[in-house]
């Protein structure tokens, strides 16, 4: 009997890579992501501390020099942040990017998949079918030979 063999199964093997290798990157983006968000979350209270830190310094009697200072601290901090937002918003676009990838990656390799799967039902067929004649043969030799 045939062995059933899939002449596209090296290009199914290459699409589940290439799905593997986007699913990976994704990963890698996400954790970016998740680190600068947290570079941001720590800015953001560092200028929280600071102004609370400001108000009292402005409570106390204290040098113009010093109240400058720190409006150009919260100044750089805010500059900071701002970048910040930048930055994660640039690798919100990546992920996107790469998420739409996947999506097409995915339905390239299930296409493939779905034509493995006809394949080997259709081969299932077939040998079914050769089984079929095979019994069928072996049940008319038997009624052939017990007629004689």
């Amino acid at each position: 009997m045939p062995r059933f063999r899939f002449r596209l199964q090296r290009l199914l093997e290459v699409r589940k890579h290439f799905e593997e290798l986007l699913i990976s990157e994704l990963a890698v983006s996400k954790r970016r992501y998740l680190n600068e968000e947290e570079v941001l979350n720590s800015l953001k209270e560092l200028v929280g501390v600071n102004l609370k830190r400001l108000k009292k310094k402005q409570e106390r009697i204290t040098s113009v020099e010093e109240i400058i200072l720190s409006y150009h601290y919260l100044h750089q901090l805010d500059h900071q942040i701002i970048i910040q937002k930048e930055s994660l918003k640039k690798i919100q676009e990546e992920i996107n990017l790469i998420t739409e990838k996947l999506i097409k990656a995915s339905q390239k390799k299930k296409v493939v998949e779905k034509l493995k799967e006809r394949r080997l039902n259709e081969h299932k067929k077939l040998l079914e079918k050769i089984e079929q004649g095979v019994l069928d043969e072996v049940g008319i030799n038997l009624y052939l030979r017990r007629k004689r």
